[in-house]
C-alpha cells in the first residue's frame, strides 16, 4: 500500500528523481570502503524518497559492512516488502500480467532480483496501457521476456507536457 500509494501524492514525480546516480554513489562509496558515508547518503535519499527500491538494497549492505547489522536488517526487510509488493501484482510473462511499477527505475531492481540480465528494452502499448518489455537473460542464458506496466509513471509525463 505504501509503494503504491505515493502516486497519489502531489510529490510524485518519478522521472525526476535521481535515483540512478544515487546507486552509483552509493556503490562508489562501498567500493572505496566509505561504508559509514555509503549508508549515510542512502538513508538521507531515502528521507526524501521512500520507494527507492535499490537503495533500500544498497544501504542495507552499507549498514551490514559498517557492522550495524541490525540497521541492515531493516533496510533489507524494507527492501524485501517493496519487492513483494511489485511480485504480487503479477508474473511479468504478458501484458496481461505485467509487474505494476510506479518508478522506471524498479525495472531493473526486479530483474536483478530475479537473477537475470536485461539485453534489450522496448516500450509498447496494448488497450491503451503502457508497458516497458524487457528481454531478460536468465542464468542459463535462456531469453525470456518480462512485462512491466508503466502507467503510473508514464502517466506522470501527460502532465508535465500540458
Amino acid at each position: 500500500m505504501f509503494y503504491y500509494g505515493q502516486t497519489v501524492s502531489d510529490r510524485y514525480a518519478p522521472y525526476t528523481q535521481n535515483e540512478r546516480s544515487v546507486t552509483d554513489s552509493i556503490l562508489s562509496l562501498l567500493n572505496r570502503g566509505l561504508y559509514d558515508e555509503a549508508a549515510a547518503s542512502g538513508s538521507d535519499y531515502l528521507a526524501d524518497n521512500p520507494s527507492g527500491i535499490s537503495i533500500y538494497y544498497h544501504t542495507g549492505v552499507a549498514f551490514l559492512k559498517s557492522g550495524k547489522s541490525e540497521k541492515a536488517e531493516e533496510y533489507f526487510h524494507k527492501y524485501q516488502g517493496f519487492i513483494t509488493s511489485v511480485i504480487a501484482t503479477g508474473d511479468g510473462k504478458s501484458s496481461e500480467s505485467a509487474y505494476i511499477i510506479i518508478s522506471p527505475y524498479d525495472e531493473n531492481t526486479i530483474i536483478q532480483f530475479l537473477g537475470y540480465s536485461v539485453s534489450q528494452q522496448v516500450m509498447k502499448e496494448y488497450n491503451g496501457q503502457y508497458f516497458d518489455v524487457l528481454t531478460a537473460i536468465t542464468q542459463t542464458g535462456d531469453e525470456k521476456e518480462i512485462y512491466f506496466n508503466i502507467d503510473k509513471p508514464f502517466g506522470t509525463l501527460s502532465k508535465v507536457l500540458r
